[in-house]
């Protein structure tokens, strides 16, 4: 499998995701179990996975993904001490979402906890408009 930039993502600690027809919420809760368990020994374990439930909940909510026979790619892994996690989506239009007091703060809460992150275009001639949000995480 692929990952952003050519990467191989059959490496361990890497996945990728094809989203099923089911809620957002029990994908999400999937995405969880599956690489908390990756990360179970390592010490911002809860922080990785919560940051990665945020991320995955946003591809499916805000892109492509999200329609019917979407994708979206995660690769985890440990960099040296810290842990890197990419979520590449589908894309799609990028704007700002109308005000609501309940949502919309997601990114907020990985780039405060992430030690490093950033959203980087990685589209390409099939999908111009994909894009990867990664983020880091160093033991304290």
């Amino acid at each position: 499998m692929s990952c952003p930039g050519g990467r191989d993502c059959s490496a361990p600690g890497a996945a990728r995701v094809r989203r099923p027809t089911v809620h957002a919420a029990d994908n999400a809760r999937r995405m969880r179990e599956r690489n908390g368990g990756l990360l179970a020994d390592h010490p911002v374990a809860h922080d990785a996975v919560m940051c990665l439930s945020e991320l995955a909940a946003n591809a499916i909510r805000h892109s492509r993904s999200a329609r019917p026979g979407g994708t979206f790619q995660i690769r985890l892994r440990r960099a040296g001490a810290a842990i890197r996690v990419e979520v590449t989506d589908q894309g799609g239009p990028w704007g700002s979402p109308p005000h609501d007091p309940e949502r919309g703060r997601g990114l907020l809460v990985v780039r405060a906890i992430a030690s490093r992150c950033d959203i980087v275009l990685t589209g390409h001639r099939d999908n111009p408009d994909q894009r990867t949000v990664w983020y880091e995480i160093d033991p304290l």
